[in-house]
């Protein structure tokens, strides 16, 4: 279960791009296995999150303090809420792709 999350990345003029993940599940297979929705987002989030690792959608960073001999590590990506994200959605996609 789970294993057939789809992603799907589309690039923007914007300067961005949008990841798109799919999860469709027969309502039998919800109510067979008590599937919630919170357990729902949160397998897709975590898949999500392996998407953005895998096409390089975050910006990693390290900068090392040789004072204190640490090492500060930084990760960055580009989000927007979900209010934006519902604008990009209404948007003809011919108009934003690139």
């Amino acid at each position: 279960m789970f294993d057939d999350i789809e992603f799907d990345i589309k690039h923007y003029t914007i300067g961005g791009k949008l990841v798109t993940g799919t999860y469709t599940v027969p309502q039998h297979t919800i109510l067979e296995q008590n599937v919630t929705t919170q357990l729902v987002k949160e397998r897709l989030l975590k898949q999500l999150i392996d998407c953005v690792l895998t096409n390089n959608l975050a910006e990693f960073t390290r900068v090392e303090n040789p004072i204190d001999q640490t090492y500060v590590y930084r990760v960055r990506c580009y989000l927007a809420p979900d209010d934006q994200v519902k604008i990009l959605r209404t948007l003809p996609m011919n108009h934003l792709q690139v």
